[in-house]
């Protein structure tokens, strides 16, 4: 995936038309892009009509929130399988893995008995949650 990060500094560079390869460069190992890369990326945007950065930009955020949209939808789809348990019904994963656990032991937790315990964990959530 080719993307000019440095290049596109400002919404004003988003106007301006596809950039040469040389601005394509990763500043992570300093290496420009093939030709033939740079030149599969030219051919993308003549067939999808893609004249400007910002049109080059919008494609790839529509893109990238379709393959996170598919690989959300697997994740769900298969913890619906394994474990009985939509993913989206959860804020957090630990919440969600620790539902799990509990279908997956078969384990029965207890009611708090101890007061001490209870006063000790309502201080602990309430200061969480202020």
């Amino acid at each position: 995936q080719l993307y000019p990060y440095n290049y596109a500094s400002s919404f004003e560079s988003f106007d301006h038309p596809i950039p040469d390869r040389i601005f394509f460069t990763n500043d992570l190992n300093n290496e420009m892009p093939s030709e033939a890369d740079y030149n599969e990326l030219l051919g993308v945007c003549r067939e999808l009509n893609l004249e400007s950065l910002g049109d080059l930009h919008d494609f790839y955020v529509q893109l990238d929130v379709i393959l996170l949209s598919d690989v959300v939808q697997a994740y769900r789809k298969q913890a619906e399988k394994d474990f009985r348990l939509d993913v989206f019904h959860y804020c957090t994963a630990p919440a969600y893995s620790f539902d799990a656990m509990l279908l997956f032991t078969k384990a029965k937790p207890s009611l708090l008995q101890d007061p001490d315990m209870y006063m000790f964990l309502k201080r602990v959530y309430e200061a969480e949650y202020r």
